[in-house]
């Protein structure tokens, strides 16, 4: 072995002692970079003021020890496609900085940077100083740019910084991505809002509309022999048939009336005006009963017609007085007002998503941050030469996929969930899918406000006869009260864990299904447990509820042959349940 001299082998230690400080000191100030990251991204995600924002980003790049002597970014201003200064670094330079612009895109620069998704540098107009750009952009578009006046010996940046600033630079796109975001869903949710106060509105003024025409229908009076003679018409009689006053006097009354056969086992058909006779003789009375009378040019009318006997002193049956109510602008209201209805339960639909907009948003961005991690790990394997084994890569491009997946699916719901329904016929149907989609709206909104949701399904349930979207807006409207009532309990206990427990049963005793939604609220008054399901009443506050919630989804219950039952006391809650008949 060579020996070396005692001084050779202390500068060879120390070389060696510097190495590892100088190493150590990399490993420390890379640490503390990516503590920093973390704190940018949790302050990115908290910021809704870009300006404040693009302030953020400007104190992280202060951190990585570059002289930069002018610094700035420049957002791309919607209206013109124009690059406007938006935060400036001294404040003072924004001049400097329009007047470097615009040096920058006369000579091609700006434009070359704007093409490329790294760190580009130019000499700058003093010895010593580079211009460095980099674009903020998201795959879907260019937000804007940083440019910055940097002292540096050599024009070229180490590679990791180079990375770094990349990192920062996409990060900061998208938060304003994020942010644009943010303000369009508050900007839809207003539009929601005062699109629900409209159309409620305009459902109560046909409300108004359809009572006035209900309590201004006149009614038309025959009166005739026991043998069914017509004696007697009134006006309103003239003019609804067609007739004169005299033109019917004398005629059978059988005439008047269309016999419909019945369509169906259970379905009686109309009867004619024989029949109409013959029942009144023999009861006495008999009110509301379904028929067609026909017009002198033989167009058939709906009526309803109620009718009795009146008799002499005897007892003997004098004649028969027939009442038959216009049944045709009745229908026609009818239809518009479950139109209305229709439409007020698509207004419902939309108002609860505009409520859960922002759990929704969180829980995009869940899987959104996912990919984007993911795909930040595969750009950096792939810059350090490392390769990617085949087992790594499905696994990586499998996860990618899955979060793709989950934020599909949100989207797909909240589609589902939002689109207009047409004609809401009742179809067999699982329950269990329906109420478990109504409740996915609800675990990110659930989660920020830390409430615990349970759901309880049975296994195996029979069917309902119901139409799925209807029963979903009954499900996501018993969620929402449940949501406001739990909230408020916490408000009065904050020690409060807020619960709501969501079951779905089958009861063999009487065939039905029975839906349970529990909550450990404010519960309410026996007044207001009483009035809860009327049409108007709310106990919420002004603007937070139209009081038609519950009072739809009891018209919905119904058309299906079901009710509901409120089972509450105040300060311990409230369970409502829901009942169906189940498909034999």
């Amino acid at each position: 072995m060579t020996a070396h001299p005692e001084g050779q082998t202390d500068a060879r230690l120390r070389e060696r002692v510097d190495y590892l400080e100088e190493a150590n000191r990399q490993q420390l100030f890379a640490l503390d970079l990516a503590a920093s990251m973390v704190h940018l991204h949790g302050k990115m995600a908290h910021t809704r003021d870009p300006v404040r924002l693009l302030e953020e980003s400007q104190i992280f790049i202060q951190r990585l020890m570059l002289d930069f002597s002018l610094s700035a970014f420049l957002i791309v201003d919607e209206a013109d496609s124009s690059f406007k200064v938006a935060h400036c670094d001294p404040p003072d330079r924004k001049a400097d900085t329009q007047a470097l612009l615009d040096l920058l895109i006369d000579n091609g620069q700006f434009a070359w940077a704007l093409n490329q998704n790294n760190v580009v540098l130019s000499p700058g107009a003093d010895p010593g100083t580079q211009v460095l750009l980099h674009v903020l952009a998201t795959e879907f578009r260019v937000r804007g740019m940083f440019i910055g006046l940097v002292r540096m010996k050599k024009p070229q940046l180490p590679h990791y910084l180079g990375n770094l600033l990349s990192i920062i630079f996409r990060n900061t796109a998208f938060a304003l991505e994020s942010v644009e975001l943010y303000r369009m869903l508050e900007s839809y949710n207003q539009d929601l809002k005062d699109e629900v106060a409209a159309r409620t509105r305009e459902l109560a003024q046909a409300k108004e509309y359809t009572d006035t025409i209900l309590a201004s229908m006149a009614d038309a009076l025959l009166v005739v022999s026991p043998q069914g003679v017509i004696r007697t018409i009134n006006q309103t009689t003239q003019t609804l048939l067609g007739w004169g006053a005299t033109d019917l006097s004398g005629q059978s009354v059988e005439d008047l009336f269309l016999a419909v056969s019945p369509a169906r086992k259970d379905d009686p058909g109309l009867p004619d005006g024989r029949s109409l006779l013959r029942r009144v003789l023999s009861e006495g009375r008999f009110s509301n009963t379904e028929a067609l009378l026909t017009t002198r040019k033989g167009q058939p009318v709906a009526v309803l017609v109620s009718g009795s006997v009146m008799h002499d002193p005897d007892g003997k049956p004098l004649g028969v007085i027939l009442v038959a109510r216009d049944m045709t602008e009745y229908r026609q209201a009818q239809q518009a007002l479950r139109e209305k209805e229709s439409q007020l339960i698509h207004a419902g639909r939309l108002t609860a998503l505009g409520e859960m907009a922002t759990g929704i948003a969180h829980e995009l961005n869940q899987p959104l941050g996912s990919i984007r991690v993911w795909a930040q790990n595969l750009i950096l394997m792939t810059r350090s030469w490392k390769p990617l084994s085949k087992k790594r890569a499905t696994a990586v491009c499998g996860d990618i996929m899955g979060q793709v997946d989950r934020a599909t699916t949100i989207i797909s719901n909240m589609r589902a969930f939002a689109r207009k329904e047409g004609t809401a016929e009742n179809t067999p149907q699982d329950l269990a899918v329906p109420t478990r989609n109504a409740a996915s709206f609800f675990q990110e909104q659930y989660r920020l406000h830390q409430i615990h949701l349970e759901m309880d399904i049975a296994p195996d349930l029979p069917r309902a006869f119901i139409n799925t979207s209807r029963y979903e807006q009954i499900v996501v409207n018993l969620l929402s009260n449940a949501r406001y009532a739990v909230d408020k309990q916490g408000t009065r206990d904050p020690g409060l864990h807020k619960q709501v427990t969501v079951r779905l049963r089958h009861e063999p005793r009487d065939n039905t299904l029975l839906l349970e939604v529990s909550d450990n609220g404010i519960g309410m008054t026996p007044d207001e447990k009483e009035r809860c399901l009327e049409p108007f009443f709310t106990t919420k506050e002004v603007g937070e509820g139209t009081g038609l919630g519950l009072h739809i989804a009891l018209g919905i219950v119904r058309e299906s042959r079901g009710d509901i039952q409120v089972v509450s006391r105040p300060g311990q809650g409230t369970t409502f349940r829901v009942t169906l008949p189940a498909v034999t």
